[in-house]
């Protein structure tokens, strides 16, 4: 049998929400991505696509098949998967191009399965061990660990929204000082002096 750990009932309810945030976030985006360069780059930082890609990766090819693993009620096979950064060198090999609002849209159904398989989750099998990569961590550490890179990558969306909108209103304001002018000198351009966290 797996070891199991103690494990916080209502810390678990508090994930459940944080994963529910994501489907939020995803619906919201979709109302604002066509309006910002998503595919576009800022020195040092993945694009708005890019960081949904390895959003979206993440979600059907590591953390839904570990939620799955535990709708059986039988855990004495060992849980084994690999590390979530083997996961991503995968990502980034085999990322693909579709359209952005397909991105969300999957965003949104991937994590929908996902609180569908929590929500059957018995609250004592939170603690179950799974091995991922070399180490041992609770079923419970990796719920936490997907809301932070949840949090993460959207803290640094919005980021980068916020910079190409600030972008997007210097050059509209840079027309109106100077008509026929569409040049925006480097010192008046958002992107060009962001910094990168």
């Amino acid at each position: 049998m797996l070891n199991r750990k103690e494990s916080s009932g209502e810390r678990v309810e508090e994930l459940v929400l944080f994963a529910s945030w994501l489907k939020e976030e995803a619906q919201a985006l979709k109302g604002v991505i066509e309006t910002v360069p998503y595919k576009d780059q800022i020195p040092e930082r993945k694009s708005i696509e890019e960081e949904l890609n390895m959003l979206l990766f993440l979600q059907r090819t590591y953390y839904r098949p570990i939620f799955e693993e535990f709708r059986s009620s039988d855990f004495s096979k060992e849980i084994q998967v690999p590390s979530a950064e083997m996961v991503l060198e995968t990502a980034e090999r085999e990322e693909g191009s579709q359209p952005i609002q397909n991105i969300l849209d999957q965003l949104t159904e991937q994590r929908t399965q996902i609180l569908h398989l929590i929500s059957q989750i018995r609250e004592d099998d939170w603690g179950c061990t799974v091995k991922t990569g070399s180490e041992d961590r609770s079923l419970q550490e990796i719920a936490e660990e997907m809301v932070e890179r949840d949090l993460e990558t959207y803290q640094r969306l919005a980021d980068l929204v916020k910079t190409f909108q600030q972008e997007a209103e210097a050059k509209r304001e840079l027309k109106v000082r100077h008509p026929g002018n569409d040049e925006v000198p480097q010192n008046q351009n958002p992107s060009s002096s962001a910094s990168v966290e």
